[in-house]
């Protein structure tokens, strides 16, 4: 401005100032705009596996729990089956393998030799379904027998249906929504990590989003499983240490004598309780009186002074 002798206040009104001006500012808006863009494809990402989750949670705090429960489980089975007995032929199918993994999550198996039995992997899949409304019945019934014991004898049969209905309906939504806000936690510190790093693709010719998104469908993917897994394997193992309160007994009282020195202890028929003897005053001695022990000496040079020493 010194250099063109033009004052602060005075417009700037040249075509190609304001040509080029406009370009930059046009440019640094698009970049805006661009980066604005980007982000909000990558926040599309997290704001769907979002929603999924949220729903999720809503299903675990409404009335469905016990239905969501075994949905969960038969997804497990699938996946179990789909592992381990994918082959056409039952003999080739890892029998083993399966009775462990199903055991891992139900905490057992009602039949360890049920492909004996000539069916098709789906007719023991339908098996299998059976045996996981029996075991969540099995494990219902246990919390009901143990409440049963801590009611107090003055609840009626209509109050105590109801508590534990809604004790085990509170049992259930505890179990799934520990499990699955602490994995969803996890993730979205997973999902941190991914994005950061996700850039680097791009030196091996490939789009970052792109390659953000297969990564973060495979890793939500994953979570969803581990979730129906951790969740139903906690439900299943779940029991409790000390199902009763049970009162201390009273403690019992015996009749005890102490003894003095090394003797042999007294026979069981000369045990037997002394009536309180009365306590007789004994005289006190002067410490300038003479002894009673005989000696001629002051009690305080004789036996006094035998008793301090002692």
């Amino acid at each position: 401005m010194d250099k063109l002798n033009i004052e602060e206040d005075e417009p700037i009104e040249h075509v190609f100032i304001t040509k080029a001006i406009s370009n930059a500012q046009s440019k640094v808006e698009g970049y805006h705009f661009d980066i604005r863009k980007h982000v909000l494809e990558y926040d599309d990402v997290m704001e769907k596996q979002r929603s999924i989750i949220y729903g999720r949670r809503r299903e675990i705090l409404g009335d469905g729990v016990h239905e969501l429960i075994l949905e969960m489980c038969d997804g497990i089975v699938d996946r179990m089956m789909d592992q381990h007995c994918e082959d056409k032929y039952a003999d080739q199918w890892d029998v083993q393998g399966f009775n462990r993994a199903f055991e891992g999550v139900f905490a057992k198996v009602l039949n360890e030799k049920w492909y004996e039995e000539e069916l098709k992997a789906d007719e023991h899949a339908e098996k299998f379904y059976g045996w996981i409304e029996d075991l969540y019945k099995e494990k219902i019934d246990f919390f009901r027998k143990v409440a049963e014991f801590n009611f107090e004898p003055a609840v009626s049969d209509e109050d105590r249906k109801e508590v534990l209905n809604q004790m085990i309906l509170d049992l259930e939504r505890q179990v799934l929504l520990k499990v699955n806000d602490n994995l969803w936690k996890d993730h979205l510190l997973s999902m941190d990590h991914l994005r950061e790093g996700i850039g680097l693709v791009g030196y091996a010719q490939k789009k970052p989003l792109d390659e953000y998104r297969k990564q973060a469908f495979a890793m939500f993917s994953d979570l969803m499983n581990r979730i129906d897994l951790e969740a139903i394997s906690t439900f299943y193992k779940l029991t409790i240490a000390h199902p009763l309160a049970e009162a201390e007994a009273p403690p019992i009282q015996q009749d005890m004598e102490f003894i003095h020195g090394e003797v042999e202890a007294p026979a069981e028929e000369k045990v037997k309780k002394k009536k309180p003897q009365p306590v007789r005053a004994q005289p006190t001695i002067g410490r300038n009186q003479p002894c009673p022990c005989g000696s001629g000496k002051k009690y305080k040079k004789c036996c006094a002074l035998a008793k301090k020493i002692a």
